[in-house]
């Protein structure tokens, strides 16, 4: 809702995604064991592993599939990512918004509220304040096993309302350009990712 995208480019959006994150768990483990400066330091290949990869779902199988102190060290990385979306996804809504007016204002439309509104990333909040809440009190075990289970059939939920959402045809139509540019994202991810991984690190 923030970009305002419609569901076919949700969907094909999703499955890049999806299509890099897979490709990367496969690829990370073996970076991590035929480089010599990967395997030389799991504290490096965790924050390069949680730092590029986009699903944390992949974060976890390709940390997991490297070692405790790789996979450790990748969830924090990609839980900080995470923890980010909330201000970010704010400054996009916000530059939207400033963006909807500014064409209204051009094409001298007068335009209400819910026509240019900011739209408040709630999830990305609740993720934060749920985080915070966690750290400063232990929930019950079998608590946090349900919210998970609730969590990962909500989650199915919500992907299987976007398919049906979604018209393949209209998917179709997209062409090769979202895959061109996700597979440049990707690149730029898995090389200037490590790059910066290790100017940061002074590896």
């Amino acid at each position: 809702p923030i970009v305002g995208g419609e569901s076919h480019q949700v969907s094909a959006a999703v499955g890049t995604v999806v299509l890099g994150g897979t490709a990367s768990m496969f690829i990370y483990p073996l970076l991590f064991k035929y480089v010599p400066f990967l395997a030389s330091s799991p504290n490096l290949m965790g924050i390069y592993t949680g730092s590029t990869i986009h699903e944390i779902a992949g974060v976890v199988a390709a940390g997991n599939a490297m070692g405790v102190g790789v996979a450790s060290t990748a969830v924090v990385t990609k839980l900080a990512r995470v923890l980010l979306l909330a201000p970010v996804l704010t400054i996009l809504s916000w530059m939207e918004n400033r963006k909807c007016q500014r064409e209204a204002e051009a094409a001298g439309i007068e335009v209400c509220k819910e026509d240019c509104k900011i739209v408040l990333p709630w999830f990305a909040f609740c993720f934060v304040a749920i985080s915070a809440l966690n750290s400063a009190i232990t929930f019950p075990t079998a608590l946090v096993r349900t919210a998970g289970k609730v969590s990962s059939f909500s989650l199915v939920c919500a992907m299987a309302a976007l398919g049906v959402d979604s018209d393949f045809k209209e998917i179709q139509k997209l062409g090769r350009r979202p895959l061109l540019l996700a597979a440049a994202l990707w690149g730029w991810l898995t090389f200037g990712g490590l790059g910066a991984a290790r100017f940061f690190l002074g590896v």
